[in-house]
C-alpha cells in the first residue's frame, strides 16, 4: 500500500547509506550526484568557497567540495539512490566472493 511508503526515513538507514557513499568509486559517486543534481538539488551544498583546500585536492578543484546533504533528499531520491549504493556494495562485496571460487 502506498501508505507504507510515505513513511519517514531512519536516521540509521540515514547513516548507513552516508556511510557507504565513501566506499564507491569515482565513477559511481559520479552517478550519485548526477542524480540529485537532476532530481533533487538543494540537497548538493558547497561549502564556503573563501576555504579553498586546493592543496590536497588540487586535481579534482572545486568539484571535490560538494556535500550532499542527505537530509535534504526527498524520499523517492532517497529511495532510487539506496538501492544503487547497496546494489553496488552488494555486487563490490559478491565479487570478492567469487575470487573464492573455481568456474
Amino acid at each position: 500500500k502506498k501508505s507504507a511508503q510515505k513513511t519517514s526515513i531512519t536516521l540509521d538507514v540515514k547513516t548507513k547509506f552516508a556511510s557507504n557513499i565513501f566506499r564507491l568509486s569515482g565513477m559511481e559517486l559520479g552517478h550519485v550526484m548526477q542524480v540529485i543534481d537532476l532530481k533533487c538539488p538543494q540537497a548538493l551544498e558547497q561549502p564556503d568557497p573563501s576555504l579553498e583546500f586546493n592543496d590536497i585536492d588540487s586535481s579534482f578543484g572545486k568539484e571535490s567540495e560538494i556535500e550532499i546533504n542527505v537530509d535534504a533528499l526527498d524520499q523517492r531520491t532517497f529511495t532510487e539512490l539506496d538501492r544503487y549504493v547497496k546494489e553496488k556494495m552488494l555486487a563490490r562485496t559478491a565479487g570478492e566472493a567469487l575470487g573464492d571460487f573455481d568456474n
